[in-house]
């Protein structure tokens, strides 16, 4: 697989799930793919005052429905 097209494709999702969620009344202050070294898969990290506002479990029993219902991140592992 051509990794140029693998970082577009990555960049595009992650573009669509930032625009997206304040939408749905999720703030997002930042976000960022990291290639870990540990596995070399990339993770999508998103950065919210939700986060810090309430405790994390319950700003991700929020976010995960929220990008759950975004048909075209069927890839999305939360």
């Amino acid at each position: 697989m051509d990794t140029t097209t693998l970082v577009s494709d990555l960049v595009k999702d992650g573009k669509r799930i930032i625009e997206q969620l304040p939408q749905d009344g999720f703030e997002v202050t930042a976000a960022f793919w990291l290639k870990r070294a540990e596995d070399g898969r990339w993770r999508f990290y998103i950065i919210s005052p939700v986060a810090e506002s309430e405790r994390t479990n319950d700003a991700y029993s929020r976010l995960i429905p929220l990008v759950r219902r975004m048909p075209e991140l069927e890839w999305l592992d939360p």
